[in-house]
C-alpha cells in the first residue's frame, strides 16, 4: 500500500469498520499507521461496538490514553455505548468518562442517562435528565432577560453562546433558525457551533455550517477536512472526493496531523 496521509487511511478505516466482515481488515490498517488521530482511534472504536464487541472499545480507549490522545464526544459516546452494553460493573468507567468531558452535548447526555436507565438506576437517570433540561432553559432565560428586564442590548458573544447552547444541546433547527432570525451577522464561531449537528449526524445542516465557514475563511484546512469527514461518515464517496479536489485547487494544504 502506497504512503497516504492520515485522513485518507481514516476514510478507509471508517468505512471499513461500518462492515461487521470486515473489522479484522479496519484493524490491520489501523496497526500499519505510521500516526493517528483521534478520528483514527474513534473509528475503530465505534466499529467493535457497532458489531457487539464490547470489551474491544475499552482496551482501545485504554490504549488511546495512554499514547496520549484525548477523546473527543464521539469517541467518549461510544465508549459509553460499550460500558453500557458490558453492564454495571463497567459502568464506573462510563461515569468516569462522561464526567471528564469538558463539553456535552445531548448525544453524551443521553448516552449515559440511558446507561444509568438499562441498569436499574433509574434516580441517576432521572437527575442527569432533570441537570440536562434545566441548563437549557435557563441559558434561554437568560438571555430572554437580557434585554427584557436589564435593558442590555445582545451582542455578537451572546448570541454565539445561545447559537452553542441550542446546538450542544441537540436542539438543531432551533440553533438554525435562530441564526437566520438574528439581527446581526453569523460570525464564524456560530456557523462553527452549528457544524458540530456532524455528531448528531445531521450531514445537511452540518454541510450548510461548514460552507459557510469556507466562505468566511477559504483557506482554513480544518474546514475542508471536518466537510470531508461529514461526508464520508454518510458514505457520500464522490462528495468526499469532490471536497479533496476542491482543496487542491484552492491551494489549500493540511496541516500535519497530531495524535490528539
Amino acid at each position: 500500500m502506497g504512503e497516504k496521509d492520515v485522513v485518507t487511511w481514516n476514510i478507509m478505516i471508517t468505512h471499513l469498520s461500518k462492515q461487521d466482515d470486515d473489522m479484522e481488515l479496519a484493524r490491520k490498517l489501523f496497526d500499519e499507521m505510521l500516526e493517528r488521530s483521534v478520528r483514527s482511534w474513534t473509528a475503530m472504536i465505534a466499529g467493535y461496538v457497532q458489531c457487539g464487541n464490547s470489551k474491544e472499545p475499552i482496551r482501545m480507549f485504554t490504549d488511546m490514553e495512554a499514547a496520549g490522545g484525548t477523546p473527543n464526544e464521539v469517541t467518549v459516546v461510544a465508549v459509553l455505548a460499550a460500558c453500557a452494553d458490558l453492564g454495571t460493573l463497567d459502568l464506573g468507567i462510563a461515569q468516569d468518562s462522561f464526567y471528564k468531558m469538558k463539553e456535552r452535548t445531548i448525544v453524551s447526555w443521553s448516552a449515559m442517562i440511558g446507561g444509568y436507565a438499562m441498569h436499574g438506576q433509574a434516580e441517576e437517570a432521572l437527575k442527569l435528565f432533570s441537570k440536562m433540561s434545566c441548563i437549557v432553559n435557563e441559558g434561554c432565560g437568560f438571555f430572554s432577560s437580557m434585554a427584557r428586564d436589564y435593558e442590555i442590548i445582545p451582542q455578537i458573544e451572546h448570541y454565539g453562546c445561545m447559537v452553542d447552547l441550542l446546538s450542544r444541546s441537540g436542539l438543531l433547527q432551533e440553533a438554525h433558525e435562530f441564526i437566520k432570525n438574528m439581527s446581526i451577522k453569523a460570525n464564524g464561531v456560530m456557523w462553527g457551533a452549528l457544524g458540530g449537528c456532524k455528531v448528531h449526524k445531521n450531514v445537511e445542516l452540518a454541510v450548510e455550517a461548514i460552507k459557510h465557514l469556507l466562505v468566511l475563511d477559504p483557506l482554513n484546512d480544518g474546514y475542508y477536512v471536518v466537510l470531508s469527514n461529514v461526508y464520508a461518515d454518510a458514505w457520500r464517496w464522490e462528495d468526499t472526493a469532490r471536497v479533496r479536489m476542491l482543496m487542491r485547487d484552492q491551494g489549500v494544504k493540511k496541516m500535519p496531523a497530531t495524535n490528539s
